[in-house]
């Protein structure tokens, strides 16, 4: 049996091991809260470079030239350029028969020979009366009858020649040519129907370059020009883009919307683009020179102003610094900083949603541009442990 003695004394031992593990894990505890949390972030080193700023605006495509072309002449369509074909200016697209057109050539024919015969007729005749009347055989009122039935005998022949002329054009109209470059767009017209003057044949489009017109509000009159050259996006097209040149700058304000207008034409050598689509258009309006820019969600923005966080401090220990900055320009996605930071500087640009100026953070990703930083981040999510 245990005396009483022993009793206590493993009373205490039993006591003092206890305290002594409790002591342990309160160091443990001192010690895990002593750690600082990294908050997960992503981050741009920021860099010097050239900004421009751009007015945008929705314009919708149109063919440069689009025309319905049709017949001067009467007559039965019997051919046609195919769809799609491409065909220069002064081109034959169309024909339609000639045998009527032929048959009033050869009658015009025949009437001018016959008027010029009977001018020949009658030069002859007044050539021979004239020494007769200068030797008073023949009164002077015969001499001027002879000579009346010249001039008519000129007279016929000229209308001869202008019948003659017109019926040759009537045979060239039997061929439709093309008013300019362009596609056969459309057959308006079938093979084998009688077609009559002024009836649209063919639809010809010209689609190279195409343009389009928009309106640009008047305060910006003073910085668009002719001959400015300007980027178009479509959404057939994603991540292309399209360059063009203002061709034309509208010299009126429209005063209903207080805009003025401005064409812009761009190239199309291979067709891809087709009239009608909807562009969006990039016109640039003025460049800042060596400033920085970062993703516009890098900013906040309240009362006071606006800011970034930026990174400091050494690697193995990075922190956060709150830094107001002075916002020049934005466009799309991406926002000038005109004061306020340093190239070389690194900005969070993901993750600052979390942060407060003094938090350490755990960088997870470290964009060298700004177009990079502009995709989808990474990963700002905690490690899972």
């Amino acid at each position: 049996m245990f005396s009483l003695s022993s009793f206590r004394t493993l009373l205490v031992l039993t006591l003092s091991a206890g305290l002594l593990l409790v002591g342990c894990d309160l160091d443990e505890e001192v010690e895990e809260t002593d750690e600082v949390p990294q908050i997960p972030v992503e981050t741009l080193v920021s860099e010097s470079s050239n900004f421009v700023e751009q007015i945008n605006l929705t314009g919708e495509l149109e063919a440069l030239d689009d025309a319905r072309v049709s017949t001067q002449a009467a007559g039965r369509l019997i051919s046609l350029s195919a769809l799609g074909s491409e065909v220069r200016d002064g081109q034959i697209i169309a024909r339609l028969d000639t045998a009527s057109a032929r048959a009033g050539v050869r009658q015009a024919e025949a009437q001018k020979s016959a008027a010029q015969t009977q001018l020949e007729l009658a030069e002859d005749n007044l050539r021979r009366q004239e020494p007769l009347y200068e030797d008073s055989v023949i009164s002077a009122s015969e001499f001027e009858q002879f000579r009346s039935e010249y001039r008519s005998a000129q007279a016929n022949l000229d209308q001869a020649e202008a019948a003659l002329e017109d019926a040759r054009e009537r045979l060239r109209q039997t061929r439709i040519r093309a008013p300019f470059d362009g596609v056969i767009e459309d057959h308006l017209a079938k093979r084998g129907e009688e077609v009559s003057p002024g009836v649209p044949v063919v639809r010809l489009v010209k689609n190279d370059p195409l343009k389009a017109r928009v309106g640009i509000p008047e305060r910006y009159a003073d910085e668009i020009e002719r001959g400015t050259e300007i980027t178009a996006r479509l959404r057939a097209f994603p991540g292309e883009a399209f360059s063009g040149e203002i061709v034309f700058v509208g010299s009126t304000v429209n005063p209903a919307n207080r805009t003025f207008a401005v064409e812009f034409e761009i190239p199309n050598p291979e067709g891809r683009l087709k009239p009608h689509m909807v562009a969006s258009v990039d016109i640039p309006r003025r460049e800042l020179e060596d400033v920085i820019v970062v993703p516009r969600r890098a900013i906040e923005q309240d009362e006071d102003g606006d800011r970034v966080y930026v990174v400091t401090g050494p690697d193995d220990d990075p922190r956060v610094e709150m830094r107001d900055v002075s916002v020049g320009p934005t466009q799309g996605a991406r926002t000038a900083i005109l004061d306020g930071l340093s190239a070389g500087e690194e900005v969070i640009v993901q993750g600052q949603d979390r942060i407060s100026d003094g938090d350490r953070v755990d960088i997870r990703e470290r964009y060298q541009a700004v177009d990079e930083s502009l995709i989808q981040p990474r990963s700002t999510q905690p490690r899972g442990g």
